[in-house]
C-alpha cells in the first residue's frame, strides 16, 4: 500500500493557555545577596498534535486538537557578592529550574500510541508530551543468573546469559506487549547553572557550570547494534561475552537478526539512556591593559581574552560519552570544544 501524507482537518481550533505566576524578589545585607524566586502553573487545552492513522486509511497522520496539559515549576536565581576588595572581587549567580509537566486529557480518554505499538511519540496520560514507551531494559543476563533467566520466556524461547534482561511488568514470566511501559522523558527533573566571576587587578575570570538531571535521551546511534556481530566493535558498542560481562549490549550471534532471535526482545530500549550530565560550559580569562595616564591615545580601553567552551562534560551514562547530552546525544551532535582568542578595543 502506498501511503499518502497528512489528512486535512477543517475542525482545528486555537490552543488555549491559562497561567498563574507568583514571584518574590529579595535582597539581604545591603544587597550583597539578592535574587528572585518564582512559582508558576500553566494549563493548556486543545493542544495541536499529529495523530498517527491506521494503515487501512491509506494516510499517515492527521493534526488534531488532541490533548490538555498541566505544567508547574519553580525558578530560583540568587546573586551574591562574595568578596569585594580594592584588588580582588568574586561574585556568583546561581540559577535553578524545576519543572513538572503532564498530559491531563487526551481526545479519547486513553493513551495514544503509534501504529507500531511502542515508539518515541507516544502520548501518555500523566506523563510529559515527549515521553518514551517501550520495554524497560534492566541489563543483560549474566552467567550466574542462568537459572533465573530460564524462568522467563518469549514465545517458546527461554532467556539465557547474554540475552537482554527485560522487566516483567505484570509478573507472568512472559515477555510480550503487556510489558511495554513508560521509560522516561526528555523533560529533566531539574536544571541548574552557576556563574562565577573573579577579578584581580586587571585580570578577569568567568566560569560557567551547568547541570541537568533526570532527562532521558534517545541516542539513536545506540540502536545501530548489529546482532549478527559485524560492525559493532567493543570500542563502539560494549557487547556481552562470557569474558566481558557487560550490561550494555547483548551477545551477538552470527547469522541472526533482531527479529529472528527471541533473546533480542527488548532491543527497542537500547537507545534510551539516562541523559543527566554536568558541564563546564564556559571559561573566559581576560586582561585589560592599564590606561595611559598621560599623552594622547586613540583608545580608552583594550582587553585581550581567551574563551573555552564545553571544556569538560561528564555524562551519567558512559554510553553517550562521545556525544553531547545537552543537545540530546544525537549522532549529529558529537562532543566538541571551541577555543576563542579575542581583542576588545574601546574608543
Amino acid at each position: 500500500m502506498h501511503l499518502q501524507g497528512t489528512v486535512g482537518n477543517t475542525n482545528l481550533g486555537w490552543e488555549k493557555t491559562a497561567s498563574l505566576d507568583i514571584g518574590l524578589d529579595f535582597g539581604f545585607f545591603n544587597n550583597r545577596i539578592s535574587g528572585s524566586v518564582q512559582w508558576y502553573e500553566a494549563r493548556t487545552s486543545d493542544i495541536l498534535l499529529s495523530r498517527t492513522l491506521p494503515l487501512s486509511t491509506g494516510m499517515i497522520d492527521v493534526t488534531q486538537n488532541i490533548a490538555s496539559t498541566k505544567n508547574n515549576g519553580i525558578e530560583l536565581e540568587i546573586t551574591s557578592r562574595n568578596i569585594q576588595t580594592k584588588n580582588f572581587t568574586w561574585s556568583s549567580t546561581l540559577t535553578y529550574n524545576r519543572k513538572r509537566e503532564k498530559i491531563t486529557e487526551l481526545i479519547d480518554g486513553r493513551d495514544i500510541f503509534p501504529s507500531s505499538g511502542f515508539e518515541r511519540s507516544s502520548l501518555l496520560l500523566g506523563r510529559p508530551i515527549t515521553s518514551f514507551y517501550t520495554f524497560d531494559k534492566q541489563g543483560i543476563w549474566q552467567l550466574d543468573e542462568a537459572a533465573e533467566a530460564a524462568l522467563y520466556k518469549v514465545g517458546n524461547h527461554t532467556f539465557q546469559p547474554g540475552d537482554i534482561k527485560v522487566r516483567d511488568i505484570n509478573g507472568d514470566f512472559l515477555i510480550n506487549a503487556s510489558d511495554l511501559t513508560y521509560v522516561g522523558s526528555t523533560v529533566p527533573n531539574w536544571i541548574a547553572g552557576l556563574q562565577n566571576n573573579f577579578t584581580y587587578k586587571n585580570f578577569d575570570l568567568g566560569v560557567f557550570l551547568i547541570a541537568r538531571y533526570g532527562q532521558t535521551i534517545d541516542a539513536e546511534f545506540l540502536g545501530r547494534f548489529n546482532p549478527g556481530g559485524t560492525g559493532n566493535g567493543p570500542e563502539i558498542l560494549d557487547y556481552w561475552t562470557p569474558e566481558n560481562p557487560t550490561n550494555d549490549f547483548p551477545r551477538p550471534r552470527r547469522g541472526t537478526t533482531l527479529s529472528s532471535y527471541p533473546g533480542y526482545t527488548g532491543y527497542q530500549a537500547l537507545n534510551f539512556v539516562d541523559g543527566s550530565f554536568f558541564k563546564l560550559k564556559n571559561l573566559t580569562l581576560g586582561y585589560t591593559l592599564p590606561k595611559i595616564k598621560s599623552g594622547a591615545s586613540f583608545y580608552n580601553r583594550v582587553r585581550v581574552y581567551a574563551t573555552a567552551n564545553n571544556l569538560l562534560t561528564v555524562a551519567r551514562s558512559p554510553l553517550i560519552r562521545n556525544y553531547d547530552p545537552e543537545r540530546g546525544g544525537a549522532e549529529n551532535s558529537p562532543l566538541s570544544r571551541t577555543f576563542v582568542f579575542g581583542l576588545n578595543v574601546g574608543f
